[in-house]
């Protein structure tokens, strides 16, 4: 099995953190922009993996059900960062500055309303050093982040064969240092993973354990496949154990990041204001003819949530190819039919989009005007 070399340029020595630990009865959303190479192949299908192997490896761990992590968005970077000397530890820190190839980044993120963004490289299969001597601290290989449940600094990147359960989960573990979690012994409390090196023959770690080129705890990386500490997927949590050999997958009080978890997601949910929900359709809908040639009064209910409603038309019953007439915060408008008869539904919208259409409603021109 692969094994993914990472590093955060901040994790080699503790820091505070701002926010004590708390529990936290609130939901969490943490919505990630995802950005990637242009040599990336299938990114769609590379996001949706990640996603859905971080969700479920916080579920497994303990995490409460209502932190996840979702996709803002989807877009290309028009770079291969090919260049070796255009390492990880340079790509994270333009995306910081907003510069180079990242031109722009923060105000996508505002438009997307990002908490985190997150770039997946065409991963090499072997290491580049980037003019650094020590074999992956400063490679494409594995993936690294700048700055760790900070609103200011949120910008991850991690090498796209070193995504899945079968890499290793290199990118689930970045993604745990930037919702505050740290390798074995460089937290504070509760947000470090755990090294369990007890027995030679049995090193294991939880998803937080590092993988680097230098002695971190007695589990060294000695190339891309290498099995000798084992990662699993699952952050630290005293409270459960190892399925393979019963130890406990925390220490109480030291290395707890599934209860961090549940403090870190609503606060990292909150760095950008989550878009409302789409409103539902619209009740109500009624077509009223003023018996004058073509004109007729639409109008629907009020939907709490929306800030305008969109009316559209359709020529055929099966409302193909439908028209905008109308866009406005009215919820009432009159029509002119120019001949035969329409179709309508009516859409209500805010900042997070439309949502389903109405029922649907017919309007007809007459040959008179009473």
């Amino acid at each position: 099995m692969p094994r993914g070399i990472e590093e955060d340029l901040s994790s080699s020595t503790k820091k505070s953190n701002d926010l004590p630990f708390r529990s936290s009865g609130a939901g969490g959303n943490v919505r990630v922009l995802f950005l990637y190479a242009s040599n990336v192949t299938n990114p769609a299908a590379k996001i949706s993996t990640f996603v859905s192997d971080h969700n479920e490896i916080m579920a497994l761990s303990g995490v409460n059900n209502n932190r996840f992590i979702s996709v803002a968005g989807m877009q290309v970077v028009n770079a291969t960062f090919s260049d070796p000397y255009v390492c990880k530890s340079v790509i994270v820190t333009r995306m910081k500055i907003n510069g180079f190839e990242f031109v722009g980044l923060n105000n996508d993120m505002q438009a997307a309303r990002a908490d985190y963004a997150y770039l997946f490289l065409n991963g090499p299969a072997g290491d580049i050093t980037c003019g650094n001597s020590t074999l992956g601290l400063s490679g494409h290989i594995g993936g690294q982040v700048y700055g760790q449940l900070d609103s200011d600094e949120n910008y991850g990147v991690v090498a796209d064969n070193y995504l899945g359960y079968a890499a290793d989960l290199t990118g689930v573990h970045e993604m745990g240092h930037l919702l505050g979690g740290y390798h074995p012994g460089q937290g504070n409390s509760f947000n470090e993973g755990i090294l369990f090196d007890t027995d030679p023959n049995n090193k294991w770690q939880s998803i937080m354990g590092s993988y680097q080129y230098r002695e971190d705890g007695d589990c060294l990386f000695a190339g891309p496949t290498d099995d000798d500490c084992l990662r699993i997927p699952r952050f630290s949590n005293p409270s459960r154990t190892y399925w393979v050999t019963g130890d406990p997958l925390g220490v109480v009080g030291v290395s707890d990041m599934t209860s961090y978890l549940n403090y870190s997601v609503p606060v990292a949910s909150n760095f950008e204001p989550n878009p409302f929900p789409q409103p539902p359709a619209p009740t109500g809908f009624n077509v009223v003819s003023d018996h004058c040639y073509g004109f007729n009064q639409v109008s629907w209910n009020n939907v709490s949530g929306a800030d305008h409603y969109r009316l559209y038309r359709s020529y055929q019953s099966s409302f193909i190819n439908p028209e905008l007439i109308y866009s406005g915060s009215y919820n009432s408008t009159y029509i002119n039919v120019n001949s035969g008869t329409v179709y309508l539904r009516v859409r209500a919208c805010n900042d997070a989009g439309c949502d389903v259409y109405s029922n649907q409603q017919s309007a007809s021109r007459v040959n008179y005007c009473m």
